[in-house]
This record gives structure tokens, sequence and C-alpha cells, in this order.
């Protein structure tokens, strides 16, 4: 809910995306609808007129960039997929909207992510630049994975992020890694367990 309007989507496989005002609440009008691939599962504002959703297509994570300036006529901007061909991927957001981290005067986006291939698995943050002229661009990743540390183990998964000033903080139940918001550069890591 943004001011008079619903924004929301019925989860299916292909995702309608809907825009329903409510100057009336007695009698909500549907002013508009978007159809794509994949679906989302989270909703977020990003300002009065856009609209970031978090969901999946073809098995993997996408983030969507909405444009819900014309009510009748919503548009996705721009998306990210996370994983490549032969991957998939998932997300503690489409369970848990506290694990998302944004902060638009930070063009700051931030979501855990687990990536697992035919011979590979990966679990961290991904971090993203979020702005509405550059879209979704990936600025890198942090993970809290060793080597030697089976990535199946779950207490070394991020669940979640914040910053401080220039420093972003991840956190797993094994520890909280400090790096540099702008770079990524690790400043410090303090084990937990």
């Amino acid at each position: 809910f943004m001011g008079d309007r619903c924004y929301l989507v019925t989860f299916r496989q292909v995702d309608p995306f809907f825009v329903i005002g409510l100057e009336d609440p007695s009698n909500p009008k549907v002013l508009g609808w978007l159809k794509i691939p994949g679906f989302s599962r989270y909703l977020h504002p990003y300002d009065q007129d856009h609209v970031i959703g978090i969901g999946q297509e073809t098995g993997k994570v996408k983030i969507s960039l909405f444009d819900v300036s014309n009510v009748s006529d919503p548009q996705e901007i721009d998306k990210e997929i996370v994983g490549v061909d032969g991957e998939w991927s998932d997300s503690l957001v489409l369970e848990d909207h506290k694990a998302l981290l944004f902060d638009k005067s930070k063009n700051l986006l931030v979501i855990p992510v687990s990536i697992a291939g035919m011979d590979s698995t990966w679990q961290g943050a991904y971090v993203f630049n979020i702005s509405l002229s550059e879209g979704l661009v990936l600025n890198g990743n942090v993970t809290h994975l060793e080597n030697g540390i089976d990535p199946w183990e779950i207490g070394y998964w991020v669940k979640r992020s914040l910053y401080i000033h220039d420093v972003l903080y991840t956190i797993s139940n094994k520890k909280i890694k400090m790096n540099n918001l702008e770079n990524l550069e690790l400043i410090k890591e303090i084990a937990l367990s």
C-alpha cells in the first residue's frame, strides 16, 4: 500500500502485477496491470512512482524495478536475474522481507542469495546499486563461506545486512563481516561461535 494505491501480484508463473486504486476503499478499482515472465513474492516501495519486486524467474531470483507513474500502463524498467543457465538461486527475502536492505539515498540494495549448480554451491549477499537512471547494477558480493566449510553449512549463510556510515555489515549465525560499502573490500570479521 502506498497512498491511495495498492500494488499486488497474484503469484503465478506469469506475474500479473496489478495497480489498484483505493480512493474509495469500499469500491477498489484495477487501474492497470502488467504480465511478465516469472513472479514477484515481495514488493517494496522505491518512491511514489516506482516499486521494487523480488521473486523468481526460471528457477532463479529475479529483482525488478517497476515504473507505476502511469497507473494504467505499469512497466518493468529493469530486472536482474541471479545465476546463469544450469543454476538455480533463492533468497531469504522471498520468505522474510526483513532480510532486504534498501536505502534509496545511497542507491543501495542488498539481498542474501543462495546459488547452486551441478558442481558448485555459493551463499552470501549480493550488493546492488539501484537508481532510476542506471537501474540495477551488481556492485559485488560478500560471502561468509571459507575454504573447507561445507557450503550447505547454513550457520555461515548470510541472513541480515546493514550499514553504518560507509561500512557494510553482513551477519550469519557464525560471524559478522565488515566490508567497505564503496568497493566491498574486507575490513574485519568477527567470529560468533
